[in-house]
């Protein structure tokens, strides 16, 4: 298939508008089988599924204004992260909003050819516009707009289509789940988290996966104590600088080493990784023991360092790591959603 057009909205009616969220699910999940459409309701708003030929999408609505749709798209963002951490599977979605063109007059489409075909299954004599499938976008429903979508290679843990509308519909129930949109470290994670099922090998999801930890990670200083050495020692590579000419390649290059030894101020990422998780544990015992889960973190920074510096290890303990991850960090990231979409303190 090059591309393929299909009806992209109900095209009657008074003025309204509708959240469009087309989306892909990873290698090795799919979605229950539907007949064209699947629909359900959220509070007095509805959620329809539509199965297209290479995506699914997402309608939402229907909402009076522009600017209430607007805020439901980054709803609906977070309720993806969130089934992605629930079904467990990875969820590739459309990041940014789209364009859609609106004809400043209809186009008519009573003459033969491919909009007349398309239109007509709708009983359309013109058409307002069009938009492309695979971009996020508000829709005027009331508009009469096609839909375009471009051939491309497709890629198949079968979800049940109540079990989907369920847990989007928890997702949303979540009162505070705006708040997700103001944590960009945690959306972060959870997007590399939801992609990390479409990589092709063991090594790329680990790896994915370890840096999906590393993108929560604060920012921390090394002890006081270890400060005051590292001052020390700045004040050696300085002094041992100023011998030389500034105008020397020795002053040059021991210059990029005081750079390289001012940075030490921060905590190395293997320790922070395991402090900050570990302080998580400790408040939510549900994770896991605390001394095993710092152990096993050690074990999987460790074997990230071989890897990414080598470019192999073992495979063995690289399946023993992944199957971890995959069991934990999901849960990890559920536990950090809940505390902010639950409107708690965060």
């Amino acid at each position: 298939m090059i591309f393929a057009a299909s009806i992209g909205s109900d095209g009657s009616g008074q003025e309204r508008y509708v959240s469009y969220f087309p989306f892909v699910l990873a290698p090795g999940a799919d979605l229950a089988a539907i007949d064209g459409s699947a629909s359900s309701t959220h509070g007095a708003a509805t959620l329809r599924l539509e199965k297209l030929h290479h995506l699914y999408a997402i309608s939402f609505g229907p909402f009076a204004s522009v600017e209430t749709a607007t805020a439901s798209l980054d709803r609906l963002r977070a309720a993806f992260l969130w089934l992605s951490l629930s079904c467990g599977v990875g969820v590739s979605y459309s990041r940014v909003v789209g364009d859609l063109t609106v004809f400043d007059t209809p186009k008519s489409v009573l003459e033969p050819g491919f909009f007349s075909d398309v239109a007509g299954t709708a009983g359309w004599t013109a058409i307002d516009g069009h938009y492309d499938a695979d971009k996020a976008l508000i829709r005027p429903d009331h508009k009469r707009l096609t839909r375009w979508e471009m051939g491309r290679a497709t890629v198949t843990l079968n979800i049940g289509i109540e079990n989907f509308f369920q847990t989007l519909r928890q997702a949303l129930s979540f009162d505070g789940i705006s708040r997700v949109a103001e944590h960009p470290k945690l959306r972060l994670a959870i997007e590399l988290y939801a992609t990390h099922r479409f990589e092709l090998s063991d090594n790329a999801r680990f790896i994915s996966l370890v840096t999906t930890l590393e993108s929560l990670l604060p920012d921390m200083k090394i002890p006081k104590c270890s400060l005051v050495a590292l001052t020390q020692a700045r004040a050696v590579v300085k002094e041992t600088r100023e011998r030389y000419p500034r105008d020397s390649p020795e002053w040059s290059a021991i210059g990029h080493l005081l750079s390289r030894v001012s940075t030490l101020e921060d905590e190395s990422i293997g320790m922070t990784l395991r402090n900050h998780v570990s302080s998580i544990v400790s408040r939510h015992s549900e994770l896991g023991n605390q001394t095993d889960v710092v152990k096993r973190l050690r074990d999987v920074y460790s074997a990230r360092c071989v890897l990414l510096h080598e470019g192999r290890a073992d495979d063995g303990r690289i399946k023993e790591h992944l199957s971890f991850l995959q069991e934990f960090v999901p849960r990890l990231l559920a536990t950090l959603f809940r505390k902010v979409a639950e409107a708690e303190d965060a």
